[in-house]
């Protein structure tokens, strides 16, 4: 139980899993892993070719071009390839600093629709694949960000890659060469440049900012985002991004209170742009043009046009999702209503002009990874706190425009 003005610890033991049973099993599997212990490995003067493991989904995907582009100002000439799931190739796919891109889905990261044995079997077949593939290319260092389960530690070994650095609190720490313990308290970036100082002793304590990479995208992306805003009546200098919709549903604000912060958007004379994808965030976007009229995108742009939108835009309002992270390395004004499932200032850019939203709460942070029912640290924000929000970042824009 928690006492008055103390935080909970994430950690159960050494590990980010508080589900006891779950924990158990990772005890008991590294118990085990430690007969096969890999030994320190000398690491190398110059790292040749490194490979970065990547988990989560697009936001995390967005966080860790920090590393890369870290990684490739301290050593131009080493090459980078990136282990990942395969949702997350719109970020990468065409970054300049990767030479190499390998996909590996793992069942409890996969958010499709598929049934679990489906998702197993993509699993295992991709994790194959991707095993195939780096061995091919022949990496020296490999650098594990994710420090919750799923982590990438059984590939990167099944791989043999000489020099393998990542956190023991996401099991299967035995199978590293560098092993850290996970400190709590730190924003994910920080995490990254521990990681990263293993391999490059100056990066440990660099600011880690991840990248926008706007002169990567897709060729006529701008052109066709601009076309389909025009058709649109959008005011290209006037309009704002709501992006109601998260990877998981319990992060989510209620689409009434979206209404109303549209609505008063709409009577301050901006346009209200909807973004999103997949059946539910659609059905939300459709919920609030219903009742407002804003312009409805949701599933309507690519990765590229949605980037172009959040670069262009006057302010972004959203949850706890790629959409942040976008509007941070954009350095576009962002309103973000975030959650007590983690400490919100690990995950809150620290970076560009973000201006973050939640109700307080006893039970915050709670660090379940599904949250609550009542999830009342993000759904009882106020409509009102979130257009005074909203309204403030138009308005300091307004007296301090960003200089072309």
């Amino acid at each position: 139980m928690k006492h008055a003005g103390e935080r909970a610890s994430p950690l159960r033991g050494r590990y980010l899993v508080r589900n006891r049973a779950w924990n158990a099993w990772l005890r008991i599997n590294d118990k085990w892993l430690e007969r096969h212990a890999s030994p320190v490995a000398p690491m190398p003067a110059t790292p040749r070719r490194v490979l970065v493991a990547v988990g989560g989904h697009l936001g995390d995907a967005m966080i860790a071009t920090g590393s890369i582009s870290a990684l490739r100002s301290a050593q131009p000439d080493v090459e980078v390839g990136v282990l990942t799931g395969s949702w997350n190739n719109p970020v990468f796919a065409q970054h300049p600093g990767i030479r190499w891109l390998h996909n590996a889905d793992h069942w409890k990261q996969n958010r499709s629709s598929a049934i679990l044995p489906a998702r197993w079997i993509t699993s295992a077949t991709s994790a194959a694949r991707a095993l195939r593939d780096i061995r091919e290319v022949g990496y020296d260092t490999a650098l594990d960000l994710s420090p919750y389960y799923p982590n990438a530690s059984r590939v990167l070994w099944d791989a043999r890659i000489p020099v393998r650095v990542g956190f023991v609190s996401g099991g299967g720490g035995p199978l590293y060469t560098h092993r850290l313990e996970w400190t709590p308290g730190r924003h994910i970036t920080q995490d990254h440049a521990t990681l990263l100082g293993v391999i490059i002793p100056d990066l440990a304590t660099r600011d880690v900012r991840f990248q926008f990479e706007l002169a990567a995208a897709r060729a006529g992306a701008r052109e066709q985002f601009t076309r389909k805003f025009s058709d649109a009546g959008i005011d290209l200098a006037n309009y704002v991004v709501v992006h109601a919709g998260a990877g998981i549903s319990r992060k989510e604000w209620h689409p009434s209170g979206w209404t109303t912060v549209t609505r008063a958007l709409q009577s301050d004379g901006v346009d209200v742009v909807l973004t999103g994808a997949g059946r539910r965030q659609l059905d939300t976007a459709r919920q609030i043009e219903r009742e407002t009229g804003a312009h409805n995108f949701c599933d309507r742009l690519d990765w590229d046009e949605f980037r172009c939108a959040i670069d262009s835009a006057r302010l972004v309002m959203c949850v706890d999702t790629v959409a942040m992270h976008l509007a941070a390395a954009a350095d576009t004004p962002c309103v973000a209503l975030m959650t007590g499932m983690d400490d919100p200032t690990r995950w809150q850019p620290k970076h560009g002009r973000t201006t973050t939203l939640m109700r307080p709460v006893a039970c915050a942070p709670c660090y379940r990874s599904r949250g609550c029912a009542a999830m009342s640290c993000v759904r009882d924000v106020s409509p009102d706190d979130v257009t005074a929000a909203a309204r403030r970042s138009l308005s300091a824009l307004s007296m301090h425009p960003v200089q072309s």
